[in-house]
């Protein structure tokens, strides 16, 4: 072990009760032996451990007090150790990751450690809040820690390994229980309940793990789930502006659709027929020539008027 994996251990020698400290470095940790919880509170600054173990029982106390303060102040995984006569701690007074009480052999200790102890192997798999080492079945997620089921197990790492992605429940099926048959799931079902109950705040409302209705499952980590919230706010906002008809703005000085062609009723209604328009040209046939020839007073010579109706009629149809 390097100094870098240093366990910090609270424990007193004791005839009465078992020590681990012999143990623990035959196994090759890297210890620091500390007798008190204030001695635990400077050396956790000082050498940042990995982890913490608590062995309560050597130092004759509940070790309540001393494990919500080492929570509190150095933030690392703690192992509570507590004698054979000591009541567990309810919930609320709970705050080590794994509790074990007395008696029990030094193997089962190692076993806790190597669960808590940073991820430096390959079989480990990271995402977000997660962790999961394969090898064991452990999920540890902030304040939990669990042990999976085989199935459920090779379960989460696909899930893990497909952040984003819909996995529709035939692949599921054929890569945990290498079978085709989707006719009843519902042992996938339970399972991906089993999953959630271990890596969701609330299993009951699943925010990673979710249901693709008539499709399968997806796994959705706090960063997939920011730039899938991205995205669909910006389609929605692409939606309403279709839906309200919201037109291109026009370039400077050039008149929309709307504003370029007027029926000669709409044009008389404005006043736009007795305006001199002629000069003016589109795209397509000249209206305006054509409202002024059509509202010239009877008998009135008009000649002129309707000789630039008429040219713009025939510039415009060669455009």
């Amino acid at each position: 072990m390097t100094e870098e994996n240093t366990i910090l251990l609270i424990e007193k020698r004791s005839s009465h009760t078992p020590t681990f400290a012999a143990a623990l470095k035959r196994k090759g940790y890297n210890l620091e032996v500390v007798q008190t919880g204030g001695q635990a509170l400077e050396q956790a600054r000082a050498i940042n451990p990995v982890l913490v173990i608590l062995n309560a029982a050597s130092l004759g106390s509940s070790g309540i007090r001393i494990c919500r303060q080492l929570r509190e102040s150095v933030g690392k995984p703690i192992i509570h150790i507590i004698g054979e006569d000591v009541e567990p701690p309810g919930p609320e007074d709970r705050t080590s990751d794994i509790l074990l009480k007395l008696p029990f052999t030094a193997r089962k200790l190692v076993n806790r450690i190597k669960r808590l102890m940073p991820a430096d192997r390959k079989d480990t798999i990271e995402n977000g809040h997660i962790t999961f080492v394969k090898s064991i079945r452990v999920v540890r997620i902030p304040g939990r820690e669990t042990r999976l089921t085989p199935k459920a197990a090779e379960l989460l790492a696909l899930f893990l390994s497909h952040p984003g992605k819909t996995l529709d429940r035939g692949f599921l099926m054929r890569q945990v229980w290498n079978t085709d048959y989707v006719g009843d799931t519902r042992t996938l079902d339970v399972h991906v309940r089993w999953v959630r109950q271990a890596i969701e705040p609330e299993p009951a409302s699943p925010r990673y793990i979710r249901t693709v209705r008539g499709v399968g499952y997806c796994f959705q980590p706090d960063s997939v789930s920011t730039k899938s919230q991205r995205k669909t706010r910006h389609a929605h906002k692409s939606a309403r502006q279709i839906r309200v008809g919201k037109q291109p703005e026009a370039a400077e000085g050039v008149k929309s659709p709307a504003e370029q062609v007027k029926t000669p009723l709409a044009a008389a209604k404005s006043g736009d027929g007795a305006k001199s328009d002629a000069g003016v040209r589109s795209d397509g046939p000249t209206v305006n020539g054509a409202d002024k020839a059509q509202n010239r007073p009877a008998g009135k010579d008009t000649g002129p008027a309707s000789r630039v109706g008429k040219d713009e009629s025939e510039q415009g149809a060669g455009v």
